[in-house]
């Protein structure tokens, strides 16, 4: 019995479902362990930072942007940041969004990053723009987005929703919003 105890023990540890405190305790027991996870301060483990980052719709054989926003606000704007993955470099210079037919411009905050991914001659293209709070209302009631991500190669076009059908980025934008 105290075999099969050990065992189921050991069985949760390895599933990361028992918290040991940090503190000493005076027993080290399995028992007292368990117990003492109910005393764990999680009070240093503050989040800091959230994002959420999801591709739009794309059609097979073209760039596919991602879209990531960091929802820490910075003087009432919210940095989202447009990632592109290609055999090319890219200078990511604008960002249009057309919100059921109504156009707004977004200018980037500096120049892009690029970085060869693991050498591997895929490139990932990165450019920031920050995005008023007030306007992720209109996103929200959308019925159509499209992205447009004006680079040194031309434009490319994408769609956050179209007709009802969210993306990636769209959805998580609403479980984050």
């Amino acid at each position: 019995m105290k075999n099969y105890l050990n065992l189921a023990l050991i069985s949760i540890a390895l599933t990361g479902c028992i918290a040991v405190p940090t503190s000493h305790t005076v027993e080290t027991n399995p028992a007292a362990l368990i117990k003492g996870a109910s005393n764990v301060d999680n009070s240093k483990n503050d989040i800091t930072r959230i994002n959420t980052r999801g591709q739009l719709l794309c059609e097979a054989g073209t760039v596919c942007p991602e879209v990531e926003i960091d929802w820490n606000k910075s003087q009432g704007n919210y940095p989202t940041t447009f990632h592109l993955y290609d055999r090319k470099q890219y200078e990511i210079k604008e960002v249009n969004f057309v919100i059921d037919g109504k156009p707004r411009s977004f200018s980037t905050i500096g120049n892009t990053a690029s970085r060869n991914i693991n050498n591997s001659g895929i490139f990932q293209s990165s450019n920031t723009i920050e995005i008023p709070a007030n306007y992720f209302s209109q996103i929200h009631k959308a019925k159509n987005i499209q992205i447009i991500i004006s680079t040194n190669d031309g434009d490319l076009v994408n769609d956050m929703l179209r007709n009802g059908k969210p993306s990636d980025a769209y959805r998580l934008f609403l479980r984050a919003y």
